[in-house]
């Protein structure tokens, strides 16, 4: 479940970025911070419900066709997951 909001998170804050005016830099950065931590706060809470067991975790399968995408989270990947949610506010804040 927390892997879906940290999908629709990133959905939802790429669409109001598109959606804000170019013009106003200031409100267009700060659009991009806010989402981007709520970002970092989803990913926090996959931490912590994070259980140290050696099998895949907040899985999420799509069918789409023939195909079948699995999105999961394994003990090496919550790690990438929240380095890079960590360092993007940092990369908007340094800009």
């Amino acid at each position: 479940m927390v892997l879906i909001l940290i999908a629709l998170s990133i959905l939802t804050g790429i669409l109001t970025v598109i959606l804000t005016s170019r013009e106003d830099l200031k409100t267009l950065r700060r659009q991009t911070l806010k989402w981007s931590l709520i970002t970092f706060s989803l990913s926090i809470l996959l931490l912590v419900s994070f259980h140290q067991e050696a099998h895949f975790q907040h899985t999420i399968s799509l069918s789409l066709g023939n195909y079948i995408l699995l999105f999961a989270v394994d003990g090496v990947s919550i790690f990438f997951v929240i380095l890079t949610a960590l360092l993007i506010p940092i990369c908007i804040l340094i800009s």
